[in-house]
């Protein structure tokens, strides 16, 4: 009773989704080409093979093979599919029933047994687990996975459909088989466990995981409390609150960074820099809005101008006249898209969130009145950043997983999900769009 009495309330919320005095999003061509691109690798695609809600990393199939269904990747994809959903109601059936797969799809792979439970990184396209040898587990995808459906189940009970969310979303029940819940109960209990990071090569703490399971134990306490489900908000508040304070540990002050990893235990031994643009993707992916790791944060700042500086000065690319600095995982990265046997280079995705940060930072400072002229500058910043990013793509607009460090030219794995949805996301946080 105390549930069905929740989703009927939830109904008169629904009105404070709009975004008012906004344009359409995506309103550049090349915006709409990414888009157009992310959802081509997006099940149903009966021409690749993929079932309704797989969600590949990249169409390459050898040299490197990324024909797979990573959890993380699949998650952050997916988000912005929902953030699409939430801005362009025209298309919102269309953006639901690609929702709607997905969780099928993920509720398989919570179910498939694998070595790792729910921290398993990737599957085959079939859902079929993926069993060779591998960094695992990551246990960044549960959380992000969490989070992505929660904000998808928040504004399915704004329009009062609760039947959609109750009970294959979220169930009060324990143990559960419901989509959110499992994924929450297992972040909940297992957050303290070391794991592989985002890029996965070291087995430690990561500041990226880290601040994904804040935010999926923040919000699905939310969630949990709206659906009469009390004492397991209670319990995720309690894990969240002792995550804010291990969080502060990432903070170097005398080096005026925050550290990537702590508590390494395993993994590749060249990386020794303490600095990684996972640290900006943990914060345009699951910080805060404002205050503590949002992207105004000065600790986020001082993180950021410290990797532009380091990558403005390895990357002979970034000597070609344009204003925006191309970025990479981290400087000493030996990945070059096939192996590691070489030297690493920018990244889409990572080049364009450093866009995506500045545009929220700019956004969030004028919202509250700051300077005009800082906050144009930065939003300028933001802008060389996207430009650069874009200088590189294909003439189609295409994106591989990276480009050249000396002559600018894509290489590794082609037509990166994850480098689309990085353009698109960037683009909506341009826009206005949250």
């Amino acid at each position: 009773m105390i549930r069905k009495a929740a989703c009927w309330l939830a109904g008169f919320e629904f009105v404070f989704l709009a975004t008012v005095g906004l344009g359409a999003p995506l309103s550049k061509p090349a915006d709409q080409r990414s888009l157009k691109y992310l959802l081509a690798n997006v099940g149903p695609q009966p021409s690749l093979g993929l079932a309704p809600g797989v969600v590949i990393a990249g169409t390459t199939k050898a040299h490197p093979d990324y024909f797979y269904h990573w959890v993380r990747d699949a998650a952050l994809v997916m988000n912005v599919v929902g953030r699409m959903a939430n801005h362009a109601p025209a298309q919102r059936r269309r953006y639901d029933d690609l929702l709607a797969g997905f969780a099928a799809f993920s509720r398989k792979n919570q179910e498939t047994p694998t070595f790792t439970g729910l921290g398993e990184p990737k599957f085959y396209v079939t859902g079929k687990a993926y069993l060779e040898p591998w960094g695992r587990p990551q246990n960044d995808g549960p959380a992000l996975r969490a989070s992505t459906f929660i904000r998808w189940a928040t504004r399915l009970l704004d329009e009062g459909r609760c039947g959609e969310v109750v009970p294959n979303l979220y169930d009060a029940k324990l143990p559960s088989d419901s989509l959110i819940k499992r994924d929450l109960e297992f972040v909940a209990h297992h957050w303290r466990e070391s794991c592989f990071d985002l890029w996965e090569e070291i087995n430690g703490t990561h500041f990226y995981t880290r601040l994904a399971q804040r935010r999926a134990l923040v919000d699905g306490a939310v969630l949990a409390d709206r659906l009469g489900d009390g004492a397991a908000a209670t319990f995720y508040r309690e894990q969240a609150a002792t995550i804010t304070l291990d969080l502060k540990r990432f903070w170097n002050p005398s080096r005026k960074v925050i550290m990537p990893t702590l508590d390494r235990t395993g993994g590749i031994e060249y990386k020794d820099s303490d600095l990684d643009t996972s640290v900006l993707l943990a914060i345009i992916h699951s910080g805060e809005d404002r205050g503590d790791w949002s992207p105004s944060d000065p600790r986020v700042q001082s993180t950021l101008n410290a990797l532009v500086e380091k990558f403005r000065t390895i990357y002979k690319v970034n000597d070609n006249g344009q204003t925006g600095v191309a970025l990479g995982r981290y400087p000493e990265d030996r990945y070059d898209g096939v192996g590691t046997g070489s030297e690493g280079n920018p990244w889409f995705l990572t080049t364009l969130s450093a866009a995506e940060l500045l545009y929220r930072s700019a956004s969030r400072e004028a919202a509250e009145g700051g300077d005009a002229r800082a906050v144009k500058l930065r939003r300028r910043d933001a802008d060389s950043f996207m430009t650069r990013a874009l200088a590189h793509a294909g003439s189609d607009g295409r994106m591989a997983e990276q480009f050249n460090r000396y002559t600018g030219l894509e290489q590794g794995a082609k037509n990166l999900t994850w480098s689309f949805a990085a353009h698109v996301s960037a683009a909506l946080s341009r826009d206005g769009y949250n």
